[in-house]
């Protein structure tokens, strides 16, 4: 993994470098902190960034993170779990110091891989229940990073209300209080057509469709 430093180099102090950045990066869940070194960011390094436009913003407005946007916006701690346990699976095969591709019985499946990821939702859930609302602003961030990082601007929604009609729901707005259904208000048309039945004042009298085609 070229985001952390590894090297497929094969020389001893090569094998020496990628065995003590392994074991670096797999103490204290090292490799999911913006800086490695001093253990701060979680959650933030920026191999999420990568993994996260590869997997949901790779095909434009087609994108996953488009089409499903409200289960990707805010990055779900369950998706950062799974991302987690993807990158301790990638590491592992640079646990010697040498690089060695998985076999077939190392394979990322849901078997291999479901203890890690029940440890690292776990630990998201005790970052998350630190400070929820803050928390929340940062994996919100992450989405929003994503998307303007892929160059996807998010549909653009025409306007109905425009021009003179715009201008007059300004101007009736301007003159309402908002404590009413109308600044001066009357009596309903129903309630007047309750009032002038049976007189013959101009009321409009409602029709008894039994006897109308009488």
């Amino acid at each position: 993994m070229i985001v952390f430093g590894f090297s497929k180099d094969s020389s001893k102090k090569t094998q020496n470098h990628n065995l003590k950045l392994y074991n670096d990066l797999s103490k204290n869940m090292a490799f999911a902190f913006k800086d490695t070194a001093k253990l701060t960011g979680f959650a933030e390094n920026s191999v999420f960034q990568l993994i996260l436009r590869l997997v949901c913003f790779a095909h434009g407005d087609a994108s996953r993170g488009i089409v499903f946007s409200r289960f990707f916006n805010p990055v779900s701690l369950e998706t950062l779990a799974l991302f987690m346990t993807q990158i301790n699976h990638v590491m592992c095969q640079w646990s010697s110091g040498i690089y060695r591709r998985h076999g077939k019985s190392q394979a990322f499946t849901e078997v291999n891989n479901s203890v890690y990821h029940a440890e690292y939702l776990q630990e998201l859930r005790n970052w998350e229940a630190v400070n929820t609302e803050v928390v929340l602003k940062i994996r919100k961030r992450m989405y929003l990073r994503a998307r303007e990082k892929s160059g996807i601007d998010p549909p653009a929604i025409k306007a109905v209300i425009t021009g003179d009609l715009k201008a007059r729901m300004v101007s009736e707005l301007a003159a309402r209080t908002g404590e009413t259904d109308t600044e001066d208000e009357k009596d309903d048309d129903m309630g007047s057509m309750q009032e002038g039945e049976g007189s013959d004042n101009g009321a409009v009298v409602p029709i008894d469709t039994a006897t109308a085609s009488d």
